[in-house]
């Protein structure tokens, strides 16, 4: 049974719909996205801060991948070739809460995905972080970093990924360095 098909199961039991004592959370989902032992983060627009792409999941039922797709496909207009590997981890993030109490899971998956693309509105940079750095924007950077295996050696020579270019410098969005991301505004992506 797969995890998307287990929770499904769990749900419809009798008496799971009810309040209870447990600990509530939302879910989120994340993409580590990597090529040449570089991780791509984006900085969001309000706020400031750096970030994977992804987000968190729709009510109603939203498949746990197909909510990461959908994240990708809205916060990368223009990525192709999306191929969603496994879980790569699950974090808590404390001291993050919603309205209604509940606290936020985030699953980081690993993905593949053909880059470069554009970014939407909800970023205004992006770049592609060295471990190192990755540890230094934040908690779920960092753990990302750390369950990609960064700070490995990077594979033999000829074993790139084509669309990695450039160093990890920070990018503004004019087009001005191969390695950035323009920013565009965001497709309105329809589920499927």
């Amino acid at each position: 049974m797969s995890l998307d098909e287990h929770l499904q199961h769990n749900r419809d039991q009798p008496g799971n719909n009810q309040p209870d004592e447990h600990q509530r959370f939302q879910v989120g989902v994340k993409a580590v996205i990597t090529q040449q032992q570089r991780l791509l983060v984006a900085k969001h627009t309000h706020g400031g801060s750096w970030d994977l792409i992804g987000g968190r999941i729709a009510t109603g039922g939203e498949a746990i991948t197909q909510a990461l797709r959908r994240e990708i496909l809205e916060e990368l207009p223009g990525v192709t070739d999306i191929r969603i590997g496994g879980i790569l981890a699950a974090m808590r993030l404390p001291g993050v809460r919603f309205p209604d109490t509940s606290e936020l899971l985030l699953l980081l998956y690993s993905v593949d995905a053909t880059i470069p693309a554009t970014l939407s509105t909800e970023h205004c940079e992006s770049r592609w972080v060295t471990a190192a750095e990755a540890t230094q924007l934040g908690p779920v950077t960092a753990e990302a970093a750390r369950v990609a295996h960064l700070d490995r050696q990077p594979p033999p020579s000829g074993h790139h990924h084509p669309a990695a270019t450039g160093p990890s410098t920070a990018t503004t969005h004019g087009g001005q360095r191969p390695d950035s991301l323009p920013r565009t505004p965001s497709p309105t992506i329809e589920p499927r």
